[in-house]
């Protein structure tokens, strides 16, 4: 088996930070965000306001401090082909309002992009989640902000795509990797509010699933059939994984027209799904998926296409929270079986004053993918 490229996978940082990394005071929250966590503290981290209240936490800063150090250590061990997916929640509270061309900025992109400038060698791809999209603050406040923020976004220079785009990296292996970005943001303020996703394009009309197609065509039409590696990069998951099947289930963060990526994957094969929101680990650890003919464990993806998903990489977890996290993702070809394999390490900031994450002994969590 041979480990032809290795991804970085870190999502929902969640950082209020100026665009030099320093954390921005409590005093630069809005009303509302101030109340929701003053709240959550009165009741000791219980209950229904408490929940809500953990999904506006910002980054912790002891473990932003040892993201970076952790990312610069594996970037300096110079793996072949590294890959670095941020799949969205890099601000808190979104879009900070401006007064310059711009009617929003967005200090935590420019520190983050910097940091990952410093990764040497290193191949990065961002996308924008709902917090970031935020005007500032929780939006049930400002429900006429949404579109604004987004055509921000839209123009920054770390996300600067519409409905999809698609991005080409050649491995030394001579594997191509095809990463498209899909944006999930729903432009509808009030969607965003609760955390629902939707396939769609943010600030115009045209048909996001069209132009995947349209796109992987143009790909197939340049360079053949030749080994091909696939990669759908969305914030929210099309599989709702870990559902509880209680009224919660709807503030975590649904896809909504996740089915309709089934044609899609149907016209052409895309291995993985990398995806964020959800805090949590896709597949949960222990479990390794092997693509069979049939039914997939991952619902609505087919069977042959591997959804991944990670913790949040420096959120505050407060008193309760999971610890935060990231992970790797080291694909093993077989060259005599054509298959991919993929072998995950997950990253854990364990204790506030470690100056590193710990990298938890890897797991297989894919086996035999097949490459076409």
């Amino acid at each position: 088996m041979q480990e032809i490229a290795r991804i970085v996978h870190v999502t929902d940082m969640h950082l209020h930070v100026d665009q030099n990394g320093n954390a921005r005071g409590a005093g630069t929250r809005s009303g509302i965000v101030k109340a929701a966590l003053g709240v959550a503290r009165l009741k000791g981290g219980k209950g229904s306001v408490a929940k809500i209240a953990a999904g506006l936490q910002p980054h912790a800063v002891a473990a932003l401090e040892a993201l970076i150090t952790t990312l610069q250590d594996i970037a300096g061990q110079a793996p072949p082909d590294l890959l670095v997916l941020q799949t969205g929640d890099v601000e808190a509270y979104g879009g900070t309002p401006s007064g310059g061309p711009a009617p929003y900025t967005f200090p935590a992109f420019d520190y983050w992009n910097h940091e990952c400038s410093q990764l040497a060698g290193a191949h990065v791809f961002n996308l924008f989640g709902n917090h970031d999209a935020w005007p500032g603050t929780f939006p049930l406040v400002a429900p006429l902000a949404g579109k604004a923020v987004i055509g921000s976004l839209s123009k920054h220079p770390s996300t600067t795509y519409s409905a999809s785009d698609v991005a080409v990296v050649t491995l030394q292996s001579g594997f191509r990797v095809e990463i498209y970005r899909v944006n999930t943001v729903d432009p509808g303020i009030w969607a965003s509010a609760v955390s629902k996703g939707r396939i769609c394009d943010p600030i115009g009309s045209q048909d996001p699933f069209k132009k995947i197609l349209a796109d992987a065509g143009a790909q197939l039409t340049a360079h053949g059939k030749g080994p091909v590696i696939r990669i759908l990069m969305m914030h929210h998951p099309p599989h709702f994984f870990a559902a509880t099947g209680t009224v919660w289930d709807l503030i975590e963060g649904r896809l909504t027209n996740g089915d309709d990526l089934k044609p899609v994957c149907q016209a052409h094969r895309f291995h993985l799904v990398v995806a964020g929101h959800r805090h949590k680990d896709d597949p949960s650890v222990g479990m390794t998926i092997r693509p069979v003919t049939g039914a997939s464990p991952q619902t609505p993806l087919l069977a042959g296409t591997m959804q991944l998903v990670t913790g949040s990489a420096t959120q505050d977890p407060g008193t309760s929270g999971p610890r935060p996290s990231f992970a790797t993702y080291s694909l093993l070809h077989d060259s005599t079986k054509q298959t991919i394999d993929v072998e995950r390490t997950k990253y854990v900031y364990r204790s506030d004053l470690d100056q590193m994450f710990t990298p938890e002994p890897p797991e297989q969590i894919c086996q035999d993918l097949p490459v076409v």
